[in-house]
Protein backbone atom coordinates (compact mmCIF):
# COMPACT_ATOMS: atom_id res chain seq x y z
CA UNK A 1 0.00 0.00 0.00
CA UNK A 2 1.39 3.33 -1.00
CA UNK A 3 0.37 6.16 0.67
CA UNK A 4 1.76 10.32 0.98
CA UNK A 5 5.06 10.18 3.52
CA UNK A 6 2.79 12.87 5.88
CA UNK A 7 0.55 9.92 6.58
CA UNK A 8 2.55 7.34 8.84
CA UNK A 9 5.49 8.11 10.87
CA UNK A 10 7.88 4.66 10.72
CA UNK A 11 10.14 5.84 13.86
CA UNK A 12 6.99 6.88 15.90
CA UNK A 13 5.63 3.25 14.90
CA UNK A 14 9.16 1.11 15.91
CA UNK A 15 8.95 3.47 18.87
CA UNK A 16 5.99 2.61 20.05
CA UNK A 17 6.79 -0.66 19.98
CA UNK A 18 9.77 -0.41 21.79
CA UNK A 19 7.91 1.00 24.50
CA UNK A 20 5.81 -2.00 24.96
CA UNK A 21 8.97 -4.48 24.83
CA UNK A 22 11.27 -2.56 27.16
CA UNK A 23 8.72 -1.31 29.46
CA UNK A 24 6.36 -4.27 29.96
CA UNK A 25 8.59 -5.08 33.13
CA UNK A 26 9.94 -2.03 34.15
CA UNK A 27 6.77 -0.13 34.00
CA UNK A 28 3.96 -2.03 33.35
CA UNK A 29 1.67 0.58 33.68
CA UNK A 30 2.78 1.75 30.61
CA UNK A 31 2.03 -1.47 28.57
CA UNK A 32 -1.60 -1.36 30.22
CA UNK A 33 -1.84 2.56 29.07
CA UNK A 34 -0.63 1.70 25.66
CA UNK A 35 -3.27 -1.77 24.71
CA UNK A 36 -5.97 0.53 25.96
CA UNK A 37 -5.47 3.75 23.69
CA UNK A 38 -3.58 2.95 20.34
CA UNK A 39 -5.46 0.19 17.86
CA UNK A 40 -3.39 -2.06 15.33
CA UNK A 41 -4.88 0.18 12.62
CA UNK A 42 -2.64 3.10 14.45
CA UNK A 43 0.10 1.26 12.79
CA UNK A 44 0.86 1.67 9.06
CA UNK A 45 3.40 -0.68 8.27
CA UNK A 46 2.65 -3.97 7.84
CA UNK A 47 5.06 -5.47 9.78
CA UNK A 48 4.83 -3.52 12.29
CA UNK A 49 1.00 -4.35 12.92
CA UNK A 50 1.72 -8.04 12.87
CA UNK A 51 4.13 -7.23 15.66
CA UNK A 52 1.73 -5.58 17.78
CA UNK A 53 -0.79 -7.99 16.77
CA UNK A 54 1.37 -10.67 18.38
CA UNK A 55 2.07 -8.20 21.83
CA UNK A 56 -1.47 -7.66 22.32
CA UNK A 57 -1.97 -11.79 22.07
CA UNK A 58 0.57 -12.12 24.89
CA UNK A 59 -0.92 -9.12 26.65
CA UNK A 60 -4.15 -10.42 26.67
CA UNK A 61 -3.07 -14.17 28.22
CA UNK A 62 -1.15 -12.65 30.73
CA UNK A 63 1.95 -12.85 29.74
CA UNK A 64 5.13 -11.00 29.87
CA UNK A 65 6.07 -9.46 26.60
CA UNK A 66 9.79 -9.47 25.98
CA UNK A 67 12.54 -11.05 23.10
CA UNK A 68 11.93 -14.34 23.62
CA UNK A 69 7.93 -14.48 24.49
CA UNK A 70 7.65 -12.11 21.16
CA UNK A 71 10.50 -14.00 19.12
CA UNK A 72 8.36 -17.20 19.92
CA UNK A 73 5.50 -15.95 18.41
CA UNK A 74 6.91 -13.91 15.26
CA UNK A 75 8.61 -17.11 13.69
CA UNK A 76 5.79 -19.17 13.42
CA UNK A 77 5.09 -16.17 10.75
CA UNK A 78 5.75 -17.51 7.31
CA UNK A 79 8.04 -15.57 6.41
CA UNK A 80 8.67 -13.56 9.93
CA UNK A 81 7.76 -9.84 9.57
CA UNK A 82 10.94 -9.20 11.06
CA UNK A 83 14.46 -10.62 11.90
CA UNK A 84 15.84 -11.72 15.51
CA UNK A 85 18.58 -9.04 15.05
CA UNK A 86 15.88 -6.49 14.22
CA UNK A 87 13.81 -7.49 16.93
CA UNK A 88 16.70 -7.03 19.58
CA UNK A 89 17.94 -3.72 17.73
CA UNK A 90 14.41 -2.92 18.40
CA UNK A 91 14.92 -3.30 22.13
CA UNK A 92 18.54 -1.98 22.08
CA UNK A 93 19.00 0.91 20.21
CA UNK A 94 15.19 2.56 20.60
CA UNK A 95 15.30 4.24 24.34
CA UNK A 96 12.17 5.23 24.70
CA UNK A 97 11.37 7.62 27.26
CA UNK A 98 8.39 6.60 29.92
CA UNK A 99 7.39 10.08 30.19
CA UNK A 100 7.10 10.51 26.37
CA UNK A 101 5.55 7.53 25.30
CA UNK A 102 2.14 9.75 25.02
CA UNK A 103 3.61 12.13 22.58
CA UNK A 104 4.45 8.80 20.95
CA UNK A 105 0.62 7.88 20.67
CA UNK A 106 -0.78 11.26 19.73
CA UNK A 107 1.62 11.17 16.48
CA UNK A 108 0.11 7.76 15.44
CA UNK A 109 -3.34 8.68 16.39
CA UNK A 110 -2.92 11.79 13.71
CA UNK A 111 -1.55 10.00 11.17
CA UNK A 112 -4.23 7.38 11.77
CA UNK A 113 -7.08 10.18 11.04
CA UNK A 114 -5.10 11.81 8.82
CA UNK A 115 -5.37 8.17 6.65
CA UNK A 116 -9.03 7.96 7.40
CA UNK A 117 -9.71 11.56 5.88
CA UNK A 118 -7.84 10.67 2.85
CA UNK A 119 -9.87 7.47 2.52
CA UNK A 120 -13.54 9.20 3.34
CA UNK A 121 -12.06 11.96 0.68
CA UNK A 122 -11.50 8.87 -1.93
CA UNK A 123 -15.06 7.54 -1.30
CA UNK A 124 -16.64 10.98 -1.53
CA UNK A 125 -14.93 11.39 -4.47
CA UNK A 126 -16.44 7.87 -6.06
CA UNK A 127 -19.67 8.84 -4.50
CA UNK A 128 -20.43 11.80 -6.42
CA UNK A 129 -20.01 9.66 -9.45
CA UNK A 130 -22.71 7.50 -8.65
CA UNK A 131 -26.35 8.55 -9.04
CA UNK A 132 -27.08 9.08 -5.45
CA UNK A 133 -28.69 12.22 -3.95
CA UNK A 134 -26.26 15.10 -2.90
CA UNK A 135 -28.09 14.40 0.53
CA UNK A 136 -27.65 10.68 0.65
CA UNK A 137 -23.96 11.65 0.25
CA UNK A 138 -23.90 13.97 2.28
CA UNK A 139 -25.67 12.33 5.20
CA UNK A 140 -23.06 8.75 4.51
CA UNK A 141 -20.13 11.08 4.78
CA UNK A 142 -21.55 13.15 7.81
CA UNK A 143 -21.96 9.37 9.79
CA UNK A 144 -18.64 8.22 8.91
CA UNK A 145 -17.44 11.79 10.24
CA UNK A 146 -19.03 10.85 13.38
CA UNK A 147 -18.03 7.49 13.81
CA UNK A 148 -14.39 8.48 13.51
CA UNK A 149 -15.12 11.07 15.63
CA UNK A 150 -16.24 8.90 18.69
CA UNK A 151 -13.40 5.97 17.65
CA UNK A 152 -10.96 8.73 19.70
CA UNK A 153 -12.92 8.37 22.62
CA UNK A 154 -11.11 6.21 24.97
CA UNK A 155 -13.04 6.49 28.55
CA UNK A 156 -10.61 5.97 32.24
CA UNK A 157 -14.16 6.35 33.97
CA UNK A 158 -13.06 4.05 36.81
CA UNK A 159 -12.98 6.01 40.13
CA UNK A 160 -13.66 5.91 43.63
CA UNK A 161 -17.57 7.01 44.51
CA UNK A 162 -15.83 9.43 46.84
CA UNK A 163 -14.40 11.49 43.63
CA UNK A 164 -18.01 11.69 42.37
CA UNK A 165 -19.38 12.24 45.94
CA UNK A 166 -16.95 15.60 45.95
CA UNK A 167 -18.34 16.60 43.04
CA UNK A 168 -21.91 16.36 43.79
CA UNK A 169 -21.27 18.45 47.04
CA UNK A 170 -19.61 20.87 45.24
CA UNK A 171 -22.98 21.35 43.05
CA UNK A 172 -24.73 21.08 46.02
CA UNK A 173 -22.69 24.27 47.53
CA UNK A 174 -22.73 26.25 44.17
CA UNK A 175 -27.04 26.10 44.41
CA UNK A 176 -26.91 26.93 48.21
CA UNK A 177 -24.93 29.98 47.06
CA UNK A 178 -27.55 30.82 43.99
CA UNK A 179 -25.49 29.60 41.15
CA UNK A 180 -27.41 27.01 38.83
CA UNK A 181 -24.94 26.08 35.64
CA UNK A 182 -26.51 22.60 35.38
CA UNK A 183 -29.64 24.09 34.70
CA UNK A 184 -30.76 23.65 31.59
CA UNK A 185 -32.67 26.34 29.17
CA UNK A 186 -36.31 27.48 31.20
CA UNK A 187 -39.56 26.62 28.86
CA UNK A 188 -41.25 29.55 30.87
CA UNK A 189 -43.58 27.09 32.68
CA UNK A 190 -42.31 26.58 36.22
CA UNK A 191 -43.80 22.99 37.00
CA UNK A 192 -42.37 22.01 33.93
CA UNK A 193 -38.61 23.19 34.63
CA UNK A 194 -38.41 21.79 38.14
CA UNK A 195 -39.14 18.92 37.10
CA UNK A 196 -37.41 18.47 33.80
CA UNK A 197 -34.14 20.86 35.20
CA UNK A 198 -34.53 23.00 32.42
CA UNK A 199 -34.20 21.15 28.23
CA UNK A 200 -31.03 19.80 28.89
CA UNK A 201 -28.13 19.81 25.94
CA UNK A 202 -28.12 16.69 23.61
CA UNK A 203 -31.63 16.07 24.48
CA UNK A 204 -34.20 14.48 22.25
CA UNK A 205 -37.45 15.56 23.22
CA UNK A 206 -40.37 13.99 21.83
CA UNK A 207 -43.75 15.75 22.60
CA UNK A 208 -46.77 13.55 21.57
CA UNK A 209 -50.37 14.09 21.01
CA UNK A 210 -53.57 13.86 18.69
CA UNK A 211 -54.29 16.01 15.70
CA UNK A 212 -55.89 19.08 17.40
CA UNK A 213 -54.43 18.75 20.87
CA UNK A 214 -52.18 21.51 20.21
CA UNK A 215 -48.62 20.56 19.91
CA UNK A 216 -48.16 23.19 17.92
CA UNK A 217 -49.12 25.59 20.17
CA UNK A 218 -47.18 24.16 22.71
CA UNK A 219 -44.13 24.49 20.95
CA UNK A 220 -44.54 28.18 20.06
CA UNK A 221 -45.37 28.60 23.87
CA UNK A 222 -41.82 27.76 25.08
CA UNK A 223 -40.14 29.25 21.53
CA UNK A 224 -41.43 32.25 22.37
CA UNK A 225 -40.23 31.88 25.82
CA UNK A 226 -36.60 31.27 24.99
CA UNK A 227 -36.60 33.33 21.82
CA UNK A 228 -38.40 36.28 22.52
CA UNK A 229 -38.03 36.83 26.46
CA UNK A 230 -34.89 34.83 27.07
CA UNK A 231 -33.49 35.78 23.77
CA UNK A 232 -31.84 32.79 23.07
CA UNK A 233 -31.10 31.74 19.70
CA UNK A 234 -34.29 29.22 18.70
CA UNK A 235 -34.39 27.53 15.27
CA UNK A 236 -37.85 26.24 14.17
CA UNK A 237 -38.26 23.80 10.97
CA UNK A 238 -41.95 23.56 10.17
CA UNK A 239 -42.54 20.91 7.96
CA UNK A 240 -46.22 21.80 7.93
CA UNK A 241 -47.28 24.92 8.29
CA UNK A 242 -45.65 28.17 6.49
CA UNK A 243 -44.38 30.86 7.50
CA UNK A 244 -46.94 33.28 7.24
CA UNK A 245 -49.29 30.72 9.76
CA UNK A 246 -47.01 30.39 12.30
CA UNK A 247 -46.22 34.32 12.71
CA UNK A 248 -50.02 34.51 12.74
CA UNK A 249 -49.91 32.10 15.58
CA UNK A 250 -47.29 33.88 17.26
CA UNK A 251 -49.61 37.36 17.00
CA UNK A 252 -52.39 36.05 18.44
CA UNK A 253 -49.98 33.61 21.56
CA UNK A 254 -48.25 37.19 22.10
CA UNK A 255 -51.01 39.61 21.83
CA UNK A 256 -53.83 37.79 23.81
CA UNK A 257 -55.45 38.18 20.63
CA UNK A 258 -58.37 35.84 19.11
CA UNK A 259 -56.64 34.08 16.20
CA UNK A 260 -59.89 35.24 13.93
CA UNK A 261 -59.02 39.05 14.43
CA UNK A 262 -55.59 37.83 13.50
CA UNK A 263 -57.06 37.26 10.12
CA UNK A 264 -59.56 39.89 9.91
CA UNK A 265 -57.10 41.86 10.73
CA UNK A 266 -59.77 45.03 11.40
CA UNK A 267 -60.09 44.40 15.18
CA UNK A 268 -55.90 45.06 15.64
CA UNK A 269 -55.86 47.97 13.29
CA UNK A 270 -57.84 49.75 16.51
CA UNK A 271 -55.12 48.61 18.75
CA UNK A 272 -51.91 50.57 17.35
CA UNK A 273 -50.19 50.35 20.71
CA UNK A 274 -50.92 46.64 20.86
CA UNK A 275 -49.85 45.96 17.00
CA UNK A 276 -46.65 47.50 17.59
CA UNK A 277 -45.66 45.91 20.63
CA UNK A 278 -46.42 42.26 19.19
CA UNK A 279 -44.29 43.45 16.03
CA UNK A 280 -41.27 44.27 18.14
CA UNK A 281 -41.22 41.60 20.22
CA UNK A 282 -40.71 39.71 17.07
CA UNK A 283 -38.19 41.89 16.00
CA UNK A 284 -36.26 42.13 18.92
CA UNK A 285 -36.40 38.25 19.45
CA UNK A 286 -34.07 35.40 18.18
CA UNK A 287 -36.69 32.80 16.84
CA UNK A 288 -35.36 31.61 13.26
CA UNK A 289 -37.92 29.64 11.33
CA UNK A 290 -37.47 27.28 8.03
CA UNK A 291 -40.34 25.96 6.56
CA UNK A 292 -38.89 23.76 3.60
CA UNK A 293 -41.64 20.74 3.55
CA UNK A 294 -39.12 18.07 2.41
CA UNK A 295 -36.93 18.09 4.88
CA UNK A 296 -34.45 15.03 5.85
CA UNK A 297 -33.02 15.22 9.17
CA UNK A 298 -29.29 15.71 6.96
CA UNK A 299 -30.65 18.98 5.69
CA UNK A 300 -31.62 20.19 8.70
CA UNK A 301 -28.61 18.92 10.96
CA UNK A 302 -26.17 20.66 7.71
CA UNK A 303 -28.77 23.96 8.19
CA UNK A 304 -28.58 23.87 11.66
CA UNK A 305 -24.90 23.77 12.28
CA UNK A 306 -24.16 26.65 9.64
CA UNK A 307 -26.67 28.94 12.02
CA UNK A 308 -24.58 27.63 15.19
CA UNK A 309 -21.50 28.43 13.30
CA UNK A 310 -22.24 31.64 12.48
CA UNK A 311 -24.80 33.16 15.15
CA UNK A 312 -25.00 30.16 18.24
CA UNK A 313 -27.67 28.06 18.62
CA UNK A 314 -29.33 27.22 22.25
CA UNK A 315 -33.01 25.30 21.27
CA UNK A 316 -34.08 23.55 17.59
CA UNK A 317 -37.93 22.60 17.24
CA UNK A 318 -38.90 20.16 14.23
CA UNK A 319 -42.73 20.13 13.62
CA UNK A 320 -43.06 17.22 13.06
CA UNK A 321 -41.70 14.28 13.18
CA UNK A 322 -43.73 11.97 10.84
CA UNK A 323 -43.54 14.97 7.66
CA UNK A 324 -39.61 14.48 7.91
CA UNK A 325 -38.56 13.25 4.61
CA UNK A 326 -36.09 10.04 4.89
CA UNK A 327 -32.65 10.06 4.11
CA UNK A 328 -33.09 6.86 1.76
CA UNK A 329 -36.69 5.24 1.82
CA UNK A 330 -36.44 1.85 2.16
CA UNK A 331 -39.89 0.64 1.57
CA UNK A 332 -41.10 0.02 5.37
CA UNK A 333 -42.13 3.01 7.14
CA UNK A 334 -41.50 2.25 10.46
CA UNK A 335 -37.90 1.46 9.76
CA UNK A 336 -38.28 4.65 7.73
CA UNK A 337 -39.29 6.54 10.99
CA UNK A 338 -36.54 4.18 12.88
CA UNK A 339 -33.78 5.50 10.98
CA UNK A 340 -35.39 9.53 11.72
CA UNK A 341 -35.50 8.86 15.59
CA UNK A 342 -31.49 7.86 15.32
CA UNK A 343 -30.73 10.25 12.78
CA UNK A 344 -32.63 13.51 15.01
CA UNK A 345 -30.75 11.93 18.36
CA UNK A 346 -27.52 12.20 16.26
CA UNK A 347 -28.59 15.28 15.38
CA UNK A 348 -29.05 16.40 19.16
CA UNK A 349 -25.63 15.16 20.26
CA UNK A 350 -23.87 16.71 17.59
CA UNK A 351 -25.48 20.41 18.06
CA UNK A 352 -24.98 19.83 21.77
CA UNK A 353 -28.85 21.39 22.51
CA UNK A 354 -31.77 20.18 23.13
CA UNK A 355 -33.97 19.48 20.21
CA UNK A 356 -38.36 18.80 20.59
CA UNK A 357 -39.43 16.98 17.63
CA UNK A 358 -43.44 16.73 17.51
CA UNK A 359 -44.94 13.53 17.06
CA UNK A 360 -48.52 12.69 16.10
CA UNK A 361 -50.14 9.91 18.17
CA UNK A 362 -52.17 7.08 16.87
CA UNK A 363 -55.52 7.48 15.80
CA UNK A 364 -57.20 4.64 17.41
CA UNK A 365 -56.28 6.73 20.74
CA UNK A 366 -59.52 9.53 19.35
CA UNK A 367 -61.88 6.33 20.01
CA UNK A 368 -60.38 4.63 23.20
CA UNK A 369 -60.92 7.86 25.21
CA UNK A 370 -57.76 7.11 27.51
CA UNK A 371 -54.49 8.52 28.43
CA UNK A 372 -51.91 8.02 25.66
CA UNK A 373 -48.98 5.82 26.76
CA UNK A 374 -45.17 4.95 24.88
CA UNK A 375 -47.05 2.30 22.77
CA UNK A 376 -48.64 5.09 20.82
CA UNK A 377 -46.51 6.69 19.28
CA UNK A 378 -47.11 6.44 15.32
CA UNK A 379 -45.06 4.04 13.78
CA UNK A 380 -41.92 3.31 15.26
CA UNK A 381 -40.77 1.72 19.12
CA UNK A 382 -37.50 3.50 18.14
CA UNK A 383 -39.16 6.40 18.84
CA UNK A 384 -39.21 5.75 22.24
CA UNK A 385 -35.42 4.00 22.04
CA UNK A 386 -34.08 7.38 21.09
CA UNK A 387 -35.81 9.55 22.77
CA UNK A 388 -34.65 11.08 26.53
CA UNK A 389 -37.66 12.53 27.01
CA UNK A 390 -41.28 11.63 26.00
CA UNK A 391 -44.18 13.94 26.59
CA UNK A 392 -47.92 13.55 26.00
CA UNK A 393 -50.44 16.31 25.62
CA UNK A 394 -54.02 14.70 26.97
CA UNK A 395 -57.15 16.73 27.05
CA UNK A 396 -59.16 15.64 29.62
CA UNK A 397 -62.21 18.32 28.00
CA UNK A 398 -63.48 18.24 24.57
CA UNK A 399 -61.30 19.57 22.22
CA UNK A 400 -63.72 22.37 21.12
CA UNK A 401 -64.41 24.20 24.41
CA UNK A 402 -62.97 27.30 24.15
CA UNK A 403 -60.54 27.11 27.15
CA UNK A 404 -60.07 23.54 28.32
CA UNK A 405 -57.81 21.01 30.34
CA UNK A 406 -54.45 19.47 29.51
CA UNK A 407 -52.60 16.86 31.18
CA UNK A 408 -48.95 17.36 30.04
CA UNK A 409 -47.66 13.62 30.52
CA UNK A 410 -43.99 13.14 31.05
CA UNK A 411 -44.32 9.40 30.01
CA UNK A 412 -40.39 8.93 29.72
CA UNK A 413 -37.35 10.84 31.57
CA UNK A 414 -34.00 9.24 31.22
CA UNK A 415 -33.08 11.48 34.41
CA UNK A 416 -35.86 11.71 36.48
CA UNK A 417 -39.32 11.02 37.24
CA UNK A 418 -42.37 10.10 35.17
CA UNK A 419 -45.49 12.55 36.30
CA UNK A 420 -47.87 15.11 34.61
CA UNK A 421 -48.14 18.75 34.95
CA UNK A 422 -51.78 20.58 34.54
CA UNK A 423 -52.17 23.05 31.89
CA UNK A 424 -55.17 24.70 30.93
CA UNK A 425 -55.27 25.82 27.23
CA UNK A 426 -57.26 28.70 25.09
CA UNK A 427 -56.78 27.56 22.34
CA UNK A 428 -58.46 30.90 20.60
CA UNK A 429 -54.92 32.56 21.38
CA UNK A 430 -52.56 28.98 21.64
CA UNK A 431 -52.21 30.12 25.54
CA UNK A 432 -50.71 27.20 27.69
CA UNK A 433 -50.61 28.23 31.21
CA UNK A 434 -49.40 25.77 34.51
CA UNK A 435 -52.90 25.48 36.90
CA UNK A 436 -52.25 24.77 40.72
CA UNK A 437 -50.31 21.83 41.76
CA UNK A 438 -52.96 19.64 42.99
CA UNK A 439 -53.34 16.02 42.77
CA UNK A 440 -54.81 14.80 39.54
CA UNK A 441 -57.53 11.34 40.26
CA UNK A 442 -56.83 8.49 39.10
CA UNK A 443 -58.63 7.87 35.96
CA UNK A 444 -61.23 4.94 36.18
CA UNK A 445 -60.06 3.26 33.19
CA UNK A 446 -58.02 0.00 32.92
CA UNK A 447 -55.08 1.87 31.54
CA UNK A 448 -52.25 3.11 34.32
CA UNK A 449 -51.21 6.81 34.80
CA UNK A 450 -49.07 8.68 37.23
CA UNK A 451 -50.61 11.27 39.81
CA UNK A 452 -50.15 14.48 40.49
CA UNK A 453 -47.01 15.51 42.37
CA UNK A 454 -47.25 18.79 44.10
CA UNK A 455 -44.38 21.18 43.56
CA UNK A 456 -44.02 24.03 45.69
CA UNK A 457 -42.02 26.74 44.03
CA UNK A 458 -39.66 28.25 47.18
CA UNK A 459 -38.67 31.22 44.53
CA UNK A 460 -34.62 29.61 44.42
CA UNK A 461 -34.78 28.39 40.84
CA UNK A 462 -33.48 30.44 37.87
CA UNK A 463 -36.84 30.43 36.13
Amino acid sequence: MQTDKKFYNAQAEKEMLACVLVDNVANPFVTEDIMAKVKVDDFFCNEYKIVYTLMQKLFRAGKEINIVTLWELLDRQSPPPLKMEELVALADKILPNNSNYQTTIDILKENTRLRKLKNLATQFDEKLNTKDSSLNIMKSIQGELVELEESEIVNFDIEHADVSSKKELERIDQIIMGKHDDFGLPTGFPVLDKTLWGLQKSDLIILGARAGVGKTAFALNVLNHCANELKKNCLFFSLEMPKNQIIQRLYSLIGGVDNYDIKKATPLGQQPELLKKIASKIENGSLYIDDTSKNTVASMSIKAKRFQRKNGLDLVVIDYLQFITPSQRTGNRFQDVGDIARDLKVMARQLNVPVIALCQLNRQLDNEKRTPTLADLRESGEIENNADIIMFLHSTDSKYNEKRNIDLIIGKFRSGQMRAVKMEYEGKCFRFKELEKEPVKKPTTKQTSMELTPIEDDGSLPF
